[in-house]
């Protein structure tokens, strides 16, 4: 009956300890797994900060030079300046430009028909209040950045136009590694550590059960020795009677 009870005992025992094992090892994958990703995540937004940046200090510099190009020619040839902004510079990302004078009218432009117009927006008198450079960025309807930079066009310190010109920014965010690449180097760093911890439950589990079978064999040995030690008195009872 002892026995019985051991053993079963003992094999719950296995059980649980196999249990707790599994257990154990699906939350530290799943603890590695997201780990891994929130380290994925703020690397791919750091290096899209990065991208953007790199790419604003590009179209910045881009304006800076326009803008001392176009104070040269704004006063001797217009339709120069006109020329170049029509064709956007040559830039591919150069997606609207305008030349605005003194007294806020467009006098050269990519859209052609805004020559002539004056610019009276909020936006424009709280940019041109400041009288420096100005960079400014938004989405647009489809979700792309746009960067705007106004830049002064100054002769012998004086302002005598401003170049606006918007950038259609590239997309910065870095592309995210694939899950199915973070979920092998989960495996990667799970595995050893797995496999050790279950060769060392093989291990106990074995050495449990050699245990218990040896305990098994002693209590059955002495039941056995208690049985002969019973039954022999009577024997030799039964022989004198």
């Amino acid at each position: 009956m002892n026995s019985s009870s051991s053993h079963e005992a003992g094999g719950a025992d296995i059980v649980t300890a196999l249990a707790v094992t599994v257990l154990s090892a699906i939350v530290l994958t799943g603890t590695i797994f997201y780990t891994l990703k929130r380290h994925d995540d703020g690397q791919s937004h750091r290096l899209g900060q990065q991208v953007q940046q790199a790419n604003e200090q590009r179209a910045v510099q881009v304006s800076r030079v326009i803008a001392a190009v176009g104070a040269n020619l704004v006063q001797a040839d217009l339709f120069q300046v006109q020329t170049m902004i029509a064709s956007s510079f040559g830039l591919e990302n150069l997606v609207d430009g305008m030349l605005i004078d003194p007294d806020n009218m467009v006098v050269a432009a990519k859209e052609t028909a805004l020559i002539g117009k004056p610019v009276q927006d909020a936006e424009w008198t709280a940019i041109r209040a400041q009288q420096r450079e100005v960079v400014t960025t938004k989405p647009d309807q489809t979700g792309q950045v746009r960067l705007t930079v106004v830049e002064p066009l100054k002769e012998k310190n004086e302002i005598i136009a401003w170049a606006k010109l918007t950038y259609l920014m590239p997309p910065s965010a870095a592309a995210p590694r694939p899950t199915e690449e973070r979920f092998m180097e989960t495996l990667r760093l799970v595995g050893p550590l797995a496999a050790w911890t279950f060769i060392a439950l093989w291990v106990a589990m074995r050495a449990a059960t050699a245990s218990m079978r040896s305990r098994i064999q002693q209590v059955v040995g002495a039941v056995g020795e208690a049985a002969v030690a019973t039954v022999g008195p009577r024997a030799q009872l039964k022989k004198a009677s």
